[in-house]
């Protein structure tokens, strides 16, 4: 999204600066959202924004850089983060439930795997088609 801007734009069809838990990458895109080119000056979340923008400008350094593939894993990531999480609170919750609510929750933690499934099976089968 710093080295072209066409990316903040899909990028804001795609997610909110919101589902970006860590504050750096969160005030990064909030930034870029608002038309940012450059790294903002030094405030909360502190100077780690401006070292990490600065990080991000570069090209890497360790030859070609797929981005499509990059971004396509990252908002899959992002996106399927609540799931993740779901699950794992299934996971803590199973242990201390009655048997009704056990089955319950066993039952939603079935439709959660199926999605998960069903939603990178897809995404695997869309790079497949892609043109390289």
């Amino acid at each position: 999204m710093i080295a072209d801007p066409r990316w903040v734009a899909r990028a804001q069809r795609e997610f909110t600066p919101e589902q970006l838990r860590h504050p750096v990458y969160r005030a990064m895109a909030e930034a870029l959202f608002a038309g940012a080119r450059e790294a903002p000056p030094p405030s909360p979340p502190g100077p780690e924004l401006a070292e990490a923008w600065e990080a991000l400008a570069r090209p890497p350094e360790d030859g070609p850089f797929d981005a499509e593939a990059a971004w396509s894993t990252a908002v899959t990531w992002i996106k399927d983060r609540p799931r993740r999480e779901r699950l794992a609170d299934i996971d803590r919750l199973i242990g201390l439930a009655g048997p009704e609510q056990k089955e319950q929750l066993f039952e939603e933690k079935r439709a959660l795997l199926a999605a998960g499934t069903a939603r990178f099976r897809r995404k695997a089968l869309q790079a497949e088609r892609e043109p390289t």
